[in-house]
């Protein structure tokens, strides 16, 4: 399941909307402080995949599928990795196989790495019925199954081929520790997603972490329970598969607060997450109130753990 992948309405990119609620990237621009790097990440049995990044924030790999050349976008909030069913045969020489369209990737090559044998789903990657710009999406199942660990400000993905040691894990602890990063807690829920308890007004409330995400995002009714209030925009925007554009309202808070993380004055997307599976009695996840998205995670410096359940963050607070 797709929870959400967010973009700019066709037409509409420029004005205030933007420099206001995306304040979060003006303080991930900033030179990221000191992580533990590739080399180090090597001694402990890790792999790394260079990302790049687009205009919006979405991180991707240049990877091979059975040897052809293809775009695939890294996101801890799709649940399951997905081949563009538009180009899955006619490119990639892969046919969906029985009532759930499942597939089998024979050869998946990220960098100098090959992970051969990965399941994926073929669906249309779809924008407003319009195809996406990538081929694939690494979902939360490949990410889970290779000990994912995202480095959301620097733009690298950490994979290993087996699970690592109880000393490899405590070291890894260690080093994060080391350089200045503390643990929050992630919970992994079903349908596959990752949640965090966040504080925002000083109340809690659980939100996705999804590293797709343009903007992080609150339910309207979460509004009244947070002490918010929503301010009109003139900005719409265009969600995953054809729930269509929708206008957008915007609401700022004192801060968000992730254990010892804090942002001062975040602000935040407000939309109705029912469509996509979230705040509403009847939803697979109807606990999840709000998406915890790219610009606030690059903000604190995240890298999730996608395996070991654990969001490591900055502890310093942030004006944005």
């Amino acid at each position: 399941m797709r929870w959400l992948v967010l973009r700019i309405a066709a037409g509409w990119a420029c004005g205030g909307f933007v420099l206001a609620l995306v304040n979060g990237a003006i303080a991930a621009e900033r030179p990221p402080a000191r992580a533990p790097g590739p080399q180090t990440l090597a001694t402990l049995g890790y792999v790394c995949v260079p990302l790049q990044r687009t205009a919006e924030g979405h991180l991707y790999a240049r990877a091979r599928i059975n040897g052809r050349r293809c775009v695939a976008l890294v996101d801890t909030g799709w649940s399951f990795t997905t081949l563009a069913a538009q180009k899955a045969n006619r490119v990639f020489k892969i046919a969906a196989r029985g009532a759930q369209a499942d597939a089998l990737i024979e050869r998946l090559d990220l960098a100098k790495h090959s992970f051969p044998n990965q399941p994926a789903r073929v669906e249309p990657l779809l924008f407003d019925g319009q195809p996406a710009s990538f081929d694939c999406v690494l979902g939360l199942d490949f990410l889970r199954r290779h000990y994912a660990l995202l480095d959301c400000a620097r733009g690298r993905l950490y994979l290993r081929f087996g699970a690592p040691t109880a000393p490899e894990a405590r070291r890894l602890e260690t080093l994060l520790h080391e350089c200045g990063f503390d643990a929050v807690p992630l919970s992994f829920d079903t349908p596959p997603a990752l949640t965090v308890r966040a504080h925002i007004n000083a109340r809690p409330v659980d939100m996705l972490v999804d590293s797709a995400a343009v903007w992080s995002v609150l339910d309207p009714r979460e509004l009244e329970r947070l002490g918010l209030r929503a301010e009109p925009t003139l900005a719409r925007l265009t969600g995953a598969g054809s729930t269509g554009t929708r206008p957008v309202l915007v609401a700022e808070a004192p801060s968000l607060t992730l254990e010892s993380a804090r942002l001062r004055s975040p602000r935040f997307a407000v939309m109705a997450l029912a469509d996509w599976g979230m705040a509403s009695p009847h939803a697979p996840l109807p606990h999840v109130g709000g998406i915890l998205g790219s610009p606030e995670l690059r903000a604190l410096e995240a890298l999730v753990d996608c395996h070991g359940l654990k969001l490591h963050l900055r502890p310093r607070q942030s004006n944005r």
